[in-house]
């Protein structure tokens, strides 16, 4: 089958395939199938193609490859990173990233070659693997996403809880201390207002108090009574 190709690095692919070719350095004018895009490689590619020479935003590719302008923040870096290790593109000259704009893509245009196709029953297979591939890495970094935020959530409300509980027990220990105050203020007035013991008498200098049928010797000196 004759068809005109891209070549991409040492890989050529065509708009209207998935399939990636490489030459045959054994022979002559052979190419062989090496591989097989997934959706949303194809899909990059694609978006990338009909947008040169111009380079592609951001917001564009996700809407292209997602159909939608929300996705996590590490999907479409992740897609671009896999797409250059399927073309071993290490040096990044082919998918080629514009610092501040987007992407865009590098290529050159074949002469027809000829395809060496394989079996359809292979080329099933290995697409229903790539797009159960990109199933699974979508799900992942979707559930990822919902466990970061819940993780988030659960942060910031024991946060909370922790600030409530430390102002409740800062209240309850002002409290206790206003109480306190209080009570010993309340225990100086009345120290203050109580009338003197009724049975004391000086005699010879000292103080004699009538405790009962004893009469006790205060020694103010050592704050003792001495009963007789």
């Amino acid at each position: 089958m004759n068809t005109t190709y891209l070549k991409l690095g040492d890989f050529y692919w065509k708009k209207e395939s998935r399939t990636l070719f490489q030459q045959d350095l054994s022979k002559e004018d052979a190419y062989n199938e090496v591989g097989i895009l997934t959706n949303k490689q194809y899909t990059l590619l694609c978006c990338l193609l009909d947008a040169h020479p111009m380079t592609l935003n951001r917001d564009e590719i996700i809407e292209k490859v997602w159909q939608t302008k929300h996705i996590s923040a590490e999907s479409l870096p992740q897609l671009i990173i896999r797409t250059r290790q399927v073309f071993n593109d290490k040096n990044k000259h082919i998918i080629v990233n514009e610092p501040g704009i987007g992407y865009k893509l590098n290529f050159s245009v074949t002469e027809p070659i000829l395809e060496h196709v394989t079996n359809e029953l292979d080329t099933s297979i290995n697409d229903s693997v790539n797009n159960a591939k990109d199933r699974n890495d979508d799900e992942i970094k979707s559930r990822r996403n919902k466990f970061d935020s819940i993780k988030k959530h659960i942060t910031k409300k024991n946060a909370l809880l922790f600030l409530n509980l430390s102002l409740t027990l800062f209240i309850v220990l002002q409290i206790g201390i206003l109480l306190s105050a209080v009570y010993y203020k309340n225990v100086y007035k009345n120290i203050g207002v109580s009338e003197p013991y009724p049975y004391t008498k000086k005699i010879n200098g000292q103080t004699i108090l009538k405790i009962g049928n004893y009469d006790c010797i205060f020694i103010k000196e050592h704050q003792l009574l001495n009963c007789k």
